[in-house]
């Protein structure tokens, strides 16, 4: 019975070969679907090698470095269910994970006796730098959104790069949540302007192009252009005072923190500058343009490792243009591992100022 029975389909499937064409096309199909609802994820999380490009995709380690995240959220999601009971429904769910993460948080009074008095002394150092942050803020948003249409270039969204949702985290307290508000806005803000500087580092590079004089090059710019010019130079102040802010911070309060003192000139540095190029206008956008993009990895690599002593706790939502550091991050939701890394941060500090 069985051999005739699988004779039979065999039979059926030789008579009726585009059944089989028709479903292998309908896997196809659904295989494609899931492919192109990946890489529009990948795409709308990622910075693109090529944000012009509409084939354009992020580099390959960033790929990867997006689905680990992916799985470890999942992971973690999945191991808390187990333990509170996911099972018994979702508002379960979320009423004991609340009760744990209250139950997780450290009144002030022990946190300001941890952290210690000198870290207490220098905090207005780090708070003043409201100011210059925003400053810079507000110029980067009218340099796109005044230049960047005359000049051709596509504005960098905002959404993405600026996430605050872990500062409501149920188990921070509320100088811990001032804190991871001020880093989230702090690092979101040197990853954006990093991406503008990225996409409009073609307007100082040296385009290859036949030698010509500073009036040629004018000329051929238009008289537009050479009006937006004075927006684009008017941020070189405003960079410059970024840069003593954020100099001065570390060098304050990276020595209570017990945090390495970042060398600024492996960030910003002309020795490499071609000060004498084809023509003075070239040479001194270049000159500038270097020196912007220096001290925005500069002020990089200090928010991260403030960020990394305050706030080594990941967002719920994807992040764009996060730094290396935030994949040792704890997973949002787990306070166990976030106060184990926070503690670890804050121990020689601790130790020293108590």
């Amino acid at each position: 019975m069985k051999r005739r029975f699988f004779m039979g389909d065999r039979r059926k499937s030789e008579r009726d070969p585009d059944s089989n064409i028709s479903s292998l096309r309908r896997e196809l199909e659904f295989f494609q679907t899931e492919l192109n609802k990946k890489l529009r994820s990948v795409r709308d999380h990622l910075t693109l090698d090529n944000p012009n490009d509409p084939d354009s995709i992020p580099h390959l380690e960033k790929i990867v470095r997006f689905f680990q995240k992916q799985i470890e959220v999942e992971s973690i999601k999945q191991s808390l269910g187990i333990q509170i009971g996911l099972e018994k429904g979702k508002e379960l769910f979320d009423k004991e994970l609340e009760r744990l993460h209250i139950a997780s948080k450290i009144g002030l009074w022990k946190y300001f006796k941890k952290i210690g008095p000198a870290v207490i002394a220098v905090s207005p150092v780090i708070y003043s730098g409201i100011f210059f942050i925003a400053l810079l803020d507000l110029y980067v948003i009218i340099l796109q959104y005044v230049c960047f249409p005359a000049y051709g270039i596509t504005r960098a969204e905002r959404k993405g790069y600026f996430i605050f949702e872990r500062m409501y985290a149920k188990f921070l307290n509320f100088v811990q949540k001032v804190n991871c508000g001020y880093c989230s806005y702090g690092n979101g803000l040197v990853a954006y302007s990093s991406e503008i500087l990225n996409r409009s580092e073609f307007l100082w590079r040296d385009d290859g192009e036949t030698q010509r004089g500073s009036f040629a090059q004018m000329r051929r710019a238009g008289f537009v252009k050479c009006i937006l010019a004075v927006v684009w130079y008017a941020g070189v102040p405003i960079i410059m005072l970024f840069d003593a802010f954020i100099t001065l911070y570390q060098h304050i309060c990276f020595r209570v923190y017990r945090l390495p003192i970042v060398e600024r000139g492996r960030y910003v540095s002309f020795k490499n500058c071609r000060l004498s190029g084809p023509n003075f206008i070239q040479a001194a956008n270049y000159s500038l343009g270097t020196y912007c993009v220096g001290v925005i990895s500069y002020a990089c690599e200090i928010f991260s490792l403030t960020e990394s002593f305050w706030c080594p706790i990941k967002h719920a939502k994807n992040l764009l243009g996060y730094h290396d550091r935030y994949d040792v991050y704890a997973e949002f939701g787990n306070p166990d591992e976030f106060f184990q890394k926070y503690m670890k941060a804050h121990g020689k500090a601790s130790a020293d100022t108590q």
